[in-house]
C-alpha cells in the first residue's frame, strides 16, 4: 500500500504548536488525498476505519486501537514525561504494536512500515488476552449464584 496515494486523514490534536501545524498544512497542500483535522468527536470510528494507524503513545488512543485488532506504529512522547515510552516499548514486546523512537523517526522509517506487508517492523503473535470483560461477567455469576458462600478469598481466585 502506497501511502502517498492512499486517502490520509492526519489528525493533530487540538495542542499542536501553530507553527507546526502551519508547516504541517504547507507540506499538505495540493495533495488531494491528504486531509487534516485538529479534533474527531468519534476517533475511535476513525481508528475502526483506518487501514493503517501512526499515532503517540496515549493510554486511550494504544488501547482503543490494540482494541479494535489494529497494530499501529506507535511514537511515543519521550519529553518531558517517559510514560508514552515505557508504555509503547511493553506492547511493542506484546506484539501489540509497532514502535518508533522518536530519535529514529524519519520518512524513510514511517514508509517502510506502511509498505510492510502486514504494516509491521517486526510482528509477532500478541500474547494478552482481551476478553476481561467476559471473565470479570463469569465471576460475578458465580458469586452471585451463591450469595450464602461469599468469601472474600474466593471472589480473589474467580477473578485471579
Amino acid at each position: 500500500a502506497d501511502p502517498g496515494n492512499a486517502a490520509t486523514l492526519i489528525l493533530t490534536g487540538p495542542f499542536m504548536p501553530a507553527d507546526q501545524l502551519s508547516r504541517l498544512k504547507d507540506l499538505s497542500s495540493g495533495r488531494s488525498n491528504v486531509s487534516l483535522a485538529r479534533f474527531s468527536s468519534d476517533p475511535v470510528e476513525l481508528y475502526r476505519r483506518a487501514g493503517r494507524s501512526v499515532s503517540m503513545g496515549g493510554y486511550n488512543t494504544l488501547l482503543e486501537l490494540v482494541g479494535l485488532g489494529k497494530t499501529p506504529l506507535v511514537v511515543p512522547r519521550v519529553e518531558p514525561r517517559t510514560e508514552q515510552l515505557i508504555r509503547a516499548t511493553r506492547f511493542e514486546s506484546l506484539g501489540l504494536v509497532d514502535m518508533l523512537h522518536p530519535d529514529d523517526l524519519r520518512p524513510e522509517a514511517v514508509s517502510a512500515w506502511f509498505n510492510s506487508e502486514d504494516g509491521s517492523i517486526g510482528k509477532q503473535t500478541p500474547s494478552v488476552d482481551l476478553g476481561g470483560l467476559g471473565k470479570i461477567v463469569d465471576s460475578v455469576r458465580q458469586i452471585s449464584s451463591n450469595p450464602l458462600d461469599f468469601n472474600h478469598r474466593e471472589v480473589s481466585s474467580a477473578i485471579a
